[in-house]
């Protein structure tokens, strides 16, 4: 019964240590919470932050604080804030990736101004993963246990009291967390450049496979057929052709069209690349200005 106990007890004082950190933002009809990244800045989940101004954040104290939007990654799913008046306090972050599987972990949340918990355990650690939308997260760690409403954006706290990682229902239906490292690297860019907008080509593509005789020709057997382009995007005004097979981008090999998304997410708008296509049976290498992806959807690159 002490053990259990002592258990209880450990588990309560993480998740008061991690709640000074925490605070409930306001920027859509459902809140969320954000995690205190250093004094004035705050790190949340992108789709609890629905507009870029009017943003309202409620720290321990149950005071309102205006917050402005630094940037944004859709494709992490991952918002940056910074808060004005005192400064908050930092939470501590596990920053490798040493939860097992087996461990106890708790979601935390902001809600309402109060601060809320449940429980979980460590279901599965594995290798780095890409999103749906492209970005690139380093480990992927599953949790069975619940994500209650207002929790996205919050941390999913370690019995050490540490913070695992960001927890998002912006990803995954079940939910996801970004670890550190994924958290970290985004953040740092959000400082220093603002939102980050994935590279756009304007190229429709269908997956195939290269005949041998061409496939000996291109080191590769995989490719990306250009299917459509859309009129004066920056693949139709760099001179891609429908009927290219695209094999590679700045010479790595291009593996499948969620494969393209995560290389023109890393690469960014406005960024030029070099695009190594087959065309009438020889390699020809295309140069393009990347644009800004577009929210409508109907074009794969």
């Amino acid at each position: 019964m002490a053990d259990i106990q002592t258990l209880s007890t450990g588990l309560a004082d993480a998740v008061a240590a991690v709640g000074q950190s925490l605070v409930e933002i306001r920027a859509s009809r459902r809140p969320g919470t954000g995690i205190a990244w250093s004094p004035e800045f705050v790190v949340t989940a992108n789709h609890v932050v629905r507009r870029d101004d009017g943003i309202v954040v409620v720290a321990e104290d149950g005071k309102e604080r205006t917050a402005s939007l630094v940037g944004r990654d859709s494709s992490t799913d991952l918002a940056l804030l910074q808060v004005e008046g005192p400064p908050l306090v930092p939470v501590t972050w596990v920053e490798d990736v040493q939860i097992r599987v087996g461990e106890l972990v708790m979601p935390v949340g902001r809600v309402q101004g109060r601060v809320r918990t449940t429980l979980g355990i460590v279901s599965d650690v594995h290798g780095a993963w890409q999103t749906s939308r492209g970005g690139q997260v380093d480990t992927w760690i599953e949790v069975d246990g619940s994500l209650p409403h207002g929790f996205s954006g919050g941390p999913l706290v370690a019995a050490s009291g540490k913070v695992v990682g960001v927890n998002t229902t912006g990803l995954t239906r079940r939910g996801a967390i970004l670890p550190y490292a994924t958290v970290a690297r985004v953040v740092n860019h959000l400082e220093q450049h603002g939102s980050i907008q994935p590279g756009y080509l304007g190229v429709g593509f269908y997956p195939g496979d290269l005949p041998d005789d061409v496939a000996s020709v291109a080191g590769q057997k995989d490719a990306l057929m250009t299917v459509s382009l859309e009129p004066g995007g920056p693949g139709d005004q760099a001179g891609m052709q429908v009927g290219d097979a695209l094999v590679r981008l700045d010479g790595a090999p291009v593996t499948g069209l969620r494969h393209l998304i995560g290389l023109l997410t890393s690469k960014g708008s406005s960024h030029e690349v070099v695009l190594t296509v087959v065309r009438a049976g020889s390699l020809v290498d295309v140069r393009v200005q990347l644009g800004a992806r577009p929210t409508r959807r109907g074009w794969c690159g």
